[in-house]
């Protein structure tokens, strides 16, 4: 009995699963560790039938298995599970399990019991199933690698092998034998003799690193060897990059080899290096030098040109010598135009100096590029060295032309200015006089020969604008002004100021429009007038019978701009054909006689044409000898609108509320007399001098409202005058000075106004621009007289009367816009006075300046500025409230 109990006592305590059943099967014992994988208590098992509690099936297929009870009692001697057998818990769980079950005989040998003895092997056929997938996984690998694969043992026999190892090597090994790496690739040395037995096998890269390295353990990559092999009975010569790897087959030490066939690589590479070669062939002989520098600032290449132009080796210049071949003045300049362009990768260009093998420095052009590697990465810069020193000295000496040319240019600009200085200074004093003679009571015989030498003066002065024009044109300082116009005016103007030549010369003068042609138009009317006046002069000059019609024309439309052809057609001469290539020509007509018949300086159609083209049209002419000719222009203009009247003074040969002092610094005598009699009766006191020395004198003891100052004097010129006199006020005070001048050219009025002058009037100078001019100095004179008096009366308010102060400012606001609406400007003026003194009390400057503004506009009658300051004066009220 104690024996029973001390086995009982040991199957509880061991760690695998015990159960006992009778010898029907049912269940008389379990211990713990059977409790804890059926999931069922011995207490509630105990009595029940062993196959209800121990629910065994195959795993694959789910079906129930064999009783191992029933297979014990068969067979009367201890049986194990099929395979893949797992036991279903009591909770569903399924369980891997390993068993023995064997009879319990009594001691007449009969089969009382079975006991089971069984144990977890869940984790252990998880084990091997990861370990037989992880080898499928390699063998699946090693089977569909596109890389060539193959193991050898220590003897450098090929014990397996992958398909991309055969269709590599096209050996047509397919494992029926194990033979020798040389000969499972196919190598020529191994149709001699066995793999490793030919005398070249002691040289063969292949086995010196399958021996390296079973040696040392350790794998050794990227091999590339070039095989010769017999491939097909043809002899081959493929690359391969080979990686050698250590592994352990049952314990054995071998090799895995693995090989990527690089042939196309290879060739890749040979191309390359050829092309390679054949361009630097090209570089050698290009007849220019070049150099690279890579990213280290290292000059890496030049080619032979270099030897040729310095004489010096190409090793020289690659070891940094050839800077020291550059111009010692230019290589600043060089190196920073490297290293700018290096900073921003962008290519430069860079003329310097470079020695020649003669010793002389010559010109290159030295044209940098990025150069770029075959992976695309910046890797420094290319150059080509041009010579340029022929070019150089071609530009040389064109530059010597060019100044030449300009020189020559400068002294016919300073000829011109001259010339219209000489010529318009007599003009003036004749104009004037005339205009002063024609204004006087004349009989009919003498005004008619005044009007005629008028005239005459009129087409001396016509001749040198039309040289003065010619002058800014070649210049390319004549400026197109586009301003709305009315053509039909423009057209009706011309007529009338030609039509009294007509008239002498019996000739019929008329002018046609087409319909649909816009009254108002936008360009530079003064402009179209004059080729024009051009035109018809030219067509009244060259007929004698028969008379001119002016033709405007609507071209063509586009949107808002219209083209207009304009034509003027005559009865005179006429033109051969052969002879209109000389039209439009500088200083040209057609031949000499009609030059002295008729006269003339040959620039009107010159100038015609360039004034055309100017404003982006095309003239031309149609004409037969002895029939007539007619001139066509054409001219782009947008459609203007009524321009807005400017106010002219109508009283400005009137005398001015204020009389002028004045002073006028002319040397001729003649002009001295016509300024005296145009302002005789207007009230003013004018004083003359004669030259820059007593003009300077005068200054010194008289004081004058305005100064007229000829330019052009003995001794001293006008603009040295203006200067000393400008030095003499030091800033304190300033006297307005006119340029009274004879030159008129692009640029003269600009200059005039830059060297200290206030004005500009030119020579033959008429009577309404000098009245302008002085009309507006007079205004100007009484606007500072109101200024002083008005600061003069300003008077800053007791402190104690600030109370209520803000009130007040915007009652006089409310009161100024209240007369504004009824227009009451005398109550404007005093209302902004009061509003100034207050705005002063406060100390409320640009409310006070405001004011004052509205003060001195009304007191000018200005509603519009009166108009524009209302809206500042009250946000100002409000920024201070």
């Amino acid at each position: 009995m104690m024996n029973e109990l001390n086995t009982i006592e040991v199957l509880t305590c061991i760690g695998e699963g015990v159960t006992i059943t009778d010898s029907e099967g049912v269940i008389t014992f379990m211990n713990a560790a059977a409790e804890e994988l059926t999931e069922w208590s011995s207490r509630t098992a105990i009595g029940m039938d062993f196959d209800k509690v121990f629910s065994v099936v195959n795993v694959n297929t789910g079906e129930a298995v064999e009783s191992p009870i029933a297979m014990a009692l068969d067979a009367g001697t201890a049986v194990g599970l099929h395979n893949h057998t797992v036991l279903i818990s009591r909770s569903g769980i399924k369980k891997f399990i390993s068993a023995n079950c064997s009879p319990i005989r009594n001691s007449e040998q009969n089969v009382t019991g079975i006991i089971i003895i069984f144990r977890d092997i869940t984790r252990i056929k998880m084990i091997e199933e990861e370990l037989c997938q992880e080898r499928n996984n390699l063998k699946i690998h090693f089977e569909s690698s596109p890389l060539g694969m193959a193991i050898v043992d220590r003897n450098i026999v090929i014990k397996q092998v992958n398909p991309a190892f055969v269709k590599m090597t096209g050996s047509g090994y397919g494992g029926i034998f194990e033979p020798r790496l040389g000969s499972g690739i196919g190598c020529l040395n191994s149709f001699e003799k066995r793999c490793g037995e030919a005398e070249k096998c002691a040289l063969c890269d292949l086995r010196k690193s399958v021996r390296q390295v079973l040696q040392s353990g350790e794998p050794l990559n990227d091999v590339i060897i070039q095989q010769t092999l017999m491939v097909n009975g043809k002899i081959q010569k493929p690359w391969y990059k080979i990686n050698f790897v250590p592994v352990a087959v049952f314990g054995e030490k071998q090799v895995m080899i693995v090989i990527d066939d690089i042939t196309g690589q290879k060739r890749n590479e040979e191309n390359v290096q050829k092309a390679r070669d054949y361009y630097l062939s090209i570089l050698e002989c290009f007849p220019a030098i070049v150099w690279r520098i890579g990213l280290d600032n290292q000059c890496s290449y030049i080619n032979r040109q270099w030897t040729e132009f310095t004489g010096v080796p190409v090793e020289k210049g690659l070891q940094g010598g050839w800077i020291n071949f550059i111009h010692p003045e230019d290589i600043s300049k060089a190196r920073a135009k490297y290293y700018e362009a290096f900073r921003e990768r962008k290519p430069y260009n860079v003329e310097m100096r470079l020695q020649h093998l003669s010793g002389e420095y010559r010109w290159v052009l030295n044209m940098s590029r990025p150069f770029y590697n075959m992976e695309g990465s910046f890797d420094g810069y290319i150059a080509l060295a041009f010579d340029i020193t022929d070019q150089k000295a071609a530009e040389k000496q064109l530059e010597k032309t060019k100044e030449t040319a300009e020189s020559a240019n400068r002294a016919k600009s300073e000829f011109l200015a001259n010339m219209s200085h000489e010529i318009r200074t007599p003009l003036n004093g004749m104009l004037g006089m005339l205009n002063l003679t024609l204004m006087s009571d004349l009989d009919n015989r003498h005004r008619d020969n005044l009007k005629i030498a008028k005239s005459c003066a009129d087409s001396l002065l016509k001749i040198i604008n039309d040289i003065l024009d010619f002058s800014k044109m070649e210049a390319g300082k004549l400026i197109i002004d586009n301003e709305d116009f009315n053509i039909f005016r423009l057209v009706e103007d011309v007529i009338k100021a030609h039509s009294f030549q007509a008239c002498e010369k019996s000739l019929s003068l008329d002018y046609q429009f087409s319909a649909g042609i816009p009254t108002y138009l936008i360009g530079d009317s003064i402009r179209i007038k004059q080729i024009l006046d051009n035109l018809i002069g030219n067509a009244l000059k060259f007929t004698e019978d028969g008379g001119i019609i002016l033709s405007v024309k609507k071209h063509s439309k586009k949107l808002d701009s219209f083209e207009l052809l304009f034509s003027v057609s005559d009865t005179g001469i006429g033109i051969a054909k052969s002879e209109i290539d000389r039209l439009f020509r500088c200083f040209s007509q057609v031949d000499g006689s009609i030059t002295r018949k008729f006269g003339g300086t040959g620039l009107g159609l010159a100038i015609s044409k360039q004034l055309a083209e100017m404003m982006g049209g095309t003239i031309w002419v149609e004409s037969k000898k002895g029939e007539g000719s007619t001139f066509f222009f054409t001219l782009p203009l947008k459609v203007g609108q009524v321009p807005v009247k400017k106010e002219v003074d109508q009283n400005l040969v009137k005398k001015p509320n204020i009389p002028l002092k004045i002073l006028l610094v002319e040397d001729d005598k003649v002009n001295q007399i016509v300024f005296q009699q145009m302002l005789s009766d207007k009230g003013h006191t004018m004083q003359i001098a004669s030259n820059g020395k007593e003009a300077l004198e005068i200054i010194k003891k008289e004081k004058f409202d305005i100064i007229f100052m000829d330019i052009q004097m003995p001794e001293m010129d006008g603009i040295e005058i203006t200067q000393r006199i400008r030095q003499m006020e030091g800033g304190t005070k300033h006297v307005p000075i006119v340029a009274v001048t004879a030159y008129a050219l692009k640029g003269d009025k600009e200059r005039f106004l830059s060297l200290g002058m206030d004005e500009y009037l030119a020579k033959p100078m008429q009577m309404e621009a000098l009245f302008s001019v002085l009309d507006r100095y007079a205004k100007k004179i009484k606007e500072m007289d109101i200024l002083n008096s008005l600061q003069a009366d300003e008077k800053v308010m007791n402190p104690m009367e600030t109370i209520d102060l803000h009130e007040r400012i915007g009652q006089h606001i409310r009161s100024m816009k209240k007369a504004l609406d009824n227009n009451e400007i005398p109550t404007i003026e005093k209302e902004a006075n009061m509003l100034k003194k207050l705005a002063a009390s406060i100390q409320a400057d640009e409310l006070k300046r405001i004011a004052f503004t509205i003060e001195l506009a009304a007191r000018r009658e200005d509603l519009k500025s009166i108009i524009r300051e209302m809206p500042r004066i009250r946000n100002e009220f409000e920024n201070i409230s």
